[in-house]
């Protein structure tokens, strides 16, 4: 070897070892950054990590617990949860995409409950968050180590990471924007089949994870990247010595598409392959779009439900401490990191990415206020995607995002080496620091005051607004003198501790900081005890308020306080009674399947928003609610947010609703005796009312005597003493006795406001009616004079104009203080009294059976018509359902054909149900669960066509004899999305693999062309 060879080879291999030293360096530094994440992640969640506890929050006791458990459940017995026969009357529990069956870190936890397997999940993607955050600063973005650490606690552990704690699909979904956006930006830079195909592996795990809209909007975010790095790469290129000559505007414009084009085409290829990955679960979830409420999109007054208020702008960017907004209001970075992000706009506005976070942030805001901002109709209407999508508030997760990114610059500004815009520190510098430093806290104080001295900010209390001030001032003063006069390593070291301590005291009063010992979770109430007697397949339709104080909170205090801060008791306390209440969805968790559900996603189907809409106008909607609802959002609502009593026990008995649950906040005790006043009977003159009287179980030593609850409707001109009515008593031996019901007396106006211009005054015995402010009850005592046994209780109006109505009524033994107060709904008696009520009801029909009698309508909609006057045993088919199954089985009432049959149930499984019929003549076997697409149905083996039953069920036809049925659930959706899975995600991962040697074969097949002459 000469010696310029010797010198040029001895070079090289200390410049490859001084890049190997970097290379090492870096990484410890980076795996070092990590490390750090995770001890605070610890730090931050002890109980999470190491105890046995949950989080409480309403979203997950109600929505995610039940969900999670049954997911689990079918998981580790060997199945694949299909269909959720436990909310409405049974829907696609996979098509429902935030139940996250197929996000792979999901699988890990499925060994554990739910609050547990929840608490490690929110931990594990914090730590994702932030170390997302902080590659993407860093290697993506060129943001210096600890720039991009700043970075990464902000987004990580800033208030909208903390907030959405109870929305777990939020928080999987939002952990993978930054290392989706670092990603995609990447592929963009290096032009890299590779790192597209890793952007769509990531974009993949956020469609899995189970929350579209905040997919949606990463894809926004992503979407405002391409174009600003359009721009930015246009405008290097116009700059280049090669395009001088093309630098006129027209070349400029034209190079801008193209980039643009081009950061469309790799968004496009990602897209391709994330769908194509995570078919299995979006093929099934399009076919659930399509049939549920969102389907053609929301209306505008559904879309714009949780705009954020500008009155709680205050509250939403900083940390609230004590009084925390609406959850989807708080994104909270704390003061500190938006005096990072000043400091960034003070020194270099301009830099690569400020402008692209500083519009993410405020676009974020822009956004979120919704409805309260005149042009949200045109982006509405015209921007694609949003009509889709409720809560106009999440649009904060951008602005969470982008005020993370600015506290990265402005961090990586502070820690840096770059000289200051004063080359050293003099007074002159230091005096306009501080003018600038006062200034921004004007431009922030001033108006803030302003707008809350009208009435337009909603301003915290003063230990808040304190609080703010502590953070704030050294904050800003020190990141403003850092980028405008003094800058050293201090200075950036302050600010990062500051950060940490705010971060840290700003998640105090959120759930996240207040986990509960998994024992609450898994306590079982009385009132769902009641329930597990009742081993039969039926629904329980639940109108309680949890707005109560349990019977035995004073053992609960007595249990959890020597464990617990106040605060976390009440926790406790409120869990609880959403299980006492049977809040929609809880029941999943105990196998009770219940009508009324939420969802807040793809669910209701529209089938079922049109049966509760139809429930509701038969039961009367709570005087003020919802009278301006759109049919859209009214779909969403709940029954118990809209029905003043338990509905139509008919109507709800043939939807295989067999209990009601109702609270106890309307009923009264009078003088010590107990009034149920869950229902009312109003009558008008000349009619009457006999009360159901079951007193011998109750009362078997007989009563002395009854309390009523009555009260009068439009009759203020009765005179006083006027007899509004009569109470008739007839005992066990025949005697009759009869009592008056008087006007000013036993009974009176309603209306405190008519009462005060009506011709009698009130009557004795005054209660408040709280369900219907300003109306009164009145409560009337009525002594026997001796022991009685009453077997019938008749309430005749007797008033000329207007209404008597008997709210409640109490039969009294004054000798024992006994009381019975029976359901005044003979359809409803009342089975159980607790701290809620539960009703049976009379009217229960069960979920399979044989129908006597068959009505056929033409359409659906004449099948939903029908269903209020069809018989308990009848059934009502649609012509073209009896078409479509080849042939037309007896049992037309018109004809006199009574189908007379039973059902038994062989087996009752969410994806199968085996039935044994046994009919006398050719009929029909309904099955009271949802009519849905990709269920089947055989008799004896062969299978047949699925018809569909009073609108919302689906039925089979049977020949006469006994007959095995058997439905089952195969949606085609799943087959086709499971092959197409399979295939893609073995692709990607093969390509990803097999990457390195795939580039060495193209540059061997670039350098040795086939046509190259052999070398010799």
């Amino acid at each position: 070897m000469t010696a310029p060879a010797r010198a040029l080879h001895t070079s090289r291999i200390t410049s490859d070892a001084a890049a190997g030293r970097t290379v090492f360096t870096g990484v410890r530094a980076d795996l070092l950054a990590l490390a750090v994440y995770a001890l605070l992640v610890v730090a931050l969640h002890l109980p999470l990590v190491f105890g046995d506890s949950g989080m409480s929050d309403f979203d997950l006791i109600g929505y995610f617990y039940p969900y999670w458990q049954e997911r689990a459940e079918a998981l580790r017995a060997g199945t694949l949860p299909l269909w959720n026969t436990h909310l409405f009357t049974g829907v696609p529990f996979l098509g429902n995409i935030q139940t996250g069956i197929f996000y792979p870190l999901n699988l890990p936890l499925t060994p554990l409950d739910a609050p547990r397997a929840v608490a490690i999940s929110y931990v594990a993607h914090v730590w994702i968050a932030a170390t997302g955050m902080y590659l993407m600063l860093n290697r993506a973005m060129s943001i210096g180590r600890m720039g991009a650490f700043a970075g990464g606690l902000v987004f990580a552990f800033g208030g909208f990471m903390a907030a959405q704690a109870g929305h777990v699909n939020q928080v999987q979904t939002a952990a993978w924007l930054p290392a989706l956006l670092g990603v995609f930006l990447t592929a963009y830079q290096r032009r890299s089949v590779w790192w597209t195909l890793v952007g769509g592996l990531v974009l993949s795990l956020q469609l899995t994870a189970g929350h579209p809209q905040e997919t949606y909007l990463s894809l926004a975010a992503i979407g405002g990247l391409t174009v600003y790095e359009a721009f930015r790469c246009a405008r290097a290129e116009r700059d280049s010595a090669f395009n001088r000559r093309f630098a006129g505007r027209e070349w400029y414009i034209l190079r801008v598409l193209g980039w643009g084009a081009f950061g469309g085409v790799l968004l496009a290829g990602m897209g391709v392959v994330a769908a194509a990955m995570a078919a299995a679960q979006l093929l099934p979830s399009v076919e659930l779009s399509g049939q549920g409420i969102r389907s053609g999109g929301l209306a505008y007054d559904a879309a714009v439900s949780f705009s954020l208020a500008p009155w709680e702008l205050l509250r939403s960017l900083l940390p609230a401490y004590t009084e925390p907004p609406l959850t989807e209001f708080i994104v909270a970075p704390g003061l500190v990191a938006l005096a990072l992000g000043l400091a960034a706009l003070l020194q270099r506005p301009w830099r690569r990415y400020t402008l692209y976070f500083l519009l993410l942030a405020f676009g974020g805001v822009i956004m979120a206020v919704g409805n309260f901002a005149f042009w949200y109709p045109w982006v509405y209407d015209l921007v694609p995607g949003v009509n889709l999508f409720r809560v106009p508030a999440r649009w904060l997760f951008l602005t969470a995002f982008g005020a993370a990114g600015l506290a990265a610059l402005g961090f990586d500004l502070l820690s840096s080496r770059l000289p200051s815009l004063a080359s050293r520190s003099t007074p002159a510098a230091a005096a306009f620091a501080t003018c600038v430093a006062l200034a921004a806290a004007a431009l922030a104080i001033i108006p803030a005051w302003l707008y809350g001295s009208l009435g337009l900010l909603h301003i915290p209390p003063p230990e808040v607004v304190l609080r703010w001030f502590a953070f704030g001032v050294p904050a800003g003063l020190l990141a403003v003198y850092g980028a405008l006069v003094w800058r050293r390593p201090q200075v950036a070291g302050a600010l990062l501790v500051l950060l940490v301590v705010e971060l840290a005291l700003a998640r105090e009063p959120m759930p996240v900081s207040h986990p509960l010992p998994s024992s609450v979770f898994r306590t079982i109430r009385p009132g769902l005890s009641q329930f597990a007697q009742d081993t039969s397949q039926y629904r329980v339709l639940s109108l309680a308020n949890p707005a109560f104080e349990p019977g035995d909170i004073k053992e609960l205090r007595a249990l959890y306080g020597e464990r617990l801060s106040p605060a976390d008791v009440r926790f406790v306390i409120e869990t609880l009674k959403y299980q006492d209440v049977l809040a929609p969805n809880v029941g999943m968790q105990y196998n009770i399947d219940t009508f009324d559900a939420y969802d807040g996603g793809l669910l209701p189907t529209k089938d079922f928003a049109a049966i509760k809409r139809l429930i509701l106008d038969r039961s009367g909607r709570i005087p003020g609610r919802n009278e301006r609802a759109s049919e859209a959002k009214e779909a969403g609502i709940l029954v118990r947010d809209g029905a003043p009593t338990l509905p139509d026990a008919a109507l709800l008995g043939a939807l295989n609703v067999k209990y009601g649950v109702a609270d106890r906040l309307t009923d009264v005790w009078v003088d010590g005796a107990y009034h149920d006043l869950a229902f009312t009977r109003t009558l008008k003159a000349g009619e009457r009312f006999a009360a159901p009287l079951e007193i011998d179980r109750v009362l078997p030593d007989g009563a002395t005597g009854l309390s009523l609850a009555t009260f009068l409707e439009g009759a203020t001109t009765l005179p006083q003493g006027t007899v509004a009515g009569t109470v008739t008593v007839t005992d066990a031996e025949g005697r009759v006795d009869t009592y008056p019901l008087r006007a000013g007396q036993e009974t009176a106006e309603s209306d405190t406001a008519a009462l005060e211009g009506a011709a009698h005054q009130a009557a004795r015995g005054v209660i408040d009616r709280r369900w219907l402010p300003g109306h009164r009850v009145y409560a009337a005592k009525i002594d026997f004079g001796r022991v009685a046994y009453p077997r019938s209780v008749v309430v005749e109006a007797a008033l000329p104009a207007g209404a008597l109505s008997l709210a409640g009524l109490a039969v009294l033994d004054s000798r024992s203080n006994g009381d019975y107060s029976p359901s005044l709904d003979p359809d409803w008696p009342r089975v159980y009294t607790g701290d809620t009520k539960i009703y049976q009801n009379r009217r229960f029909q069960p979920r399979a059976a044989v129908p006597a009698t068959v009505q056929r309508v033409a359409t659906a909609d004449e099948q939903l018509a029908a269903l209020p006057g069809l018989p308990a045993d009848g059934v009502v088919l649609t012509e073209e359902s009896e078409t479509a199954a080849g042939a037309q089985a007896q049992g037309d009432p018109a004809a006199g054909n009574r189908v007379q049959g039973s059902v038994t149930v062989r087996s009752y499984q969410p994806e199968r149900v085996q039935l044994e019929a046994k009919l006398d003549r050719p009929g029909y076997v309904l099955l009271r669960d949802s009519y849905y697409p990709g269920w089947h149905v055989s008799v004896d083996g062969v299978e047949t066509t699925v018809l569909r039953a009073d609108y919302l069920f689906r039925a089979v036809a049977v020949p006469a004899g006994t007959h095995a049925v058997q439905f089952w659930y195969e949606p085609p959706s799943l087959r086709m999305g499971l092959v197409i899975s399979v295939w893609a995600t073995g692709a990607v991962l093969a390509v990803l693999a097999l990457w390195p040697a795939i580039r060495w074969v193209i540059e061997v097949r670039r350098t040795y062309p086939k046509d190259a002459p052999p070398v010799p």
